[in-house]
């Protein structure tokens, strides 16, 4: 049901633990990682996870977490997306939580993201009420007053949107 795409560039130290907590989530079609070009031990550590079912490992050269997305986007087979980024770590039901509060009405769930810092400290945290549904211009309005929702690992996207609108991320960002 959902496609996970996972931007990796030189993130040897965390994309293991990533995996590894996209691989605790239900309702998974996909995982697939693009290996943006890294020069560490990356590879080697994606080469562990390349022949498992779910998993699909693409390796690119380096042209930016923009880019790397894109070709996910257009890989993909999942009636939902959810971006991860490789140092992320979702909550074992995070996934499952988005799906069921989508309740086949949405094209795009919002969940909660708390932030720590590399020593694992606190940082901030935001969130919609729960169970709210807004429309599109409330939804706007909301992104334009708090700016830390722009982020897009929070979310669960309709992958038919996204395709039969060609929204794509900007490749210069």
């Amino acid at each position: 049901m959902i496609s996970y795409i996972i931007p990796v560039y030189n993130s040897e130290k965390t994309i293991k633990k990533c995996i590894l907590s996209v691989l605790a989530q239900k309702y998974i079609k996909e995982i697939i990682i693009i290996n943006d070009g890294s020069n560490d031990n990356t590879r080697s550590v994606l080469k562990e996870y390349s022949t498992h079912d779910y998993i699909r490992v693409i390796n690119t050269s380096n042209r930016g977490v923009s880019s790397a997305r894109n070709l996910g986007i257009k890989l993909s087979r999942g009636k939902y997306i959810r971006f991860v980024d490789a140092d992320d770590t979702l909550p074992v039901n995070s996934s499952e939580l988005l799906i069921l509060s989508s309740g086949d009405l949405c094209d795009l769930v919002v969940g909660a993201s708390d932030i720590f810092t590399n020593d694992g400290i606190y940082k901030r945290k935001h969130k919609l009420n729960i169970n709210e549904l807004i429309s599109v211009n409330d939804y706007i309005n909301y992104i334009l007053y708090n700016a830390d929702s722009l982020g897009v690992g929070d979310k669960l996207f309709l992958r038919e949107v996204i395709i039969n609108n060609g929204i794509y991320f900007d490749k210069n960002i």
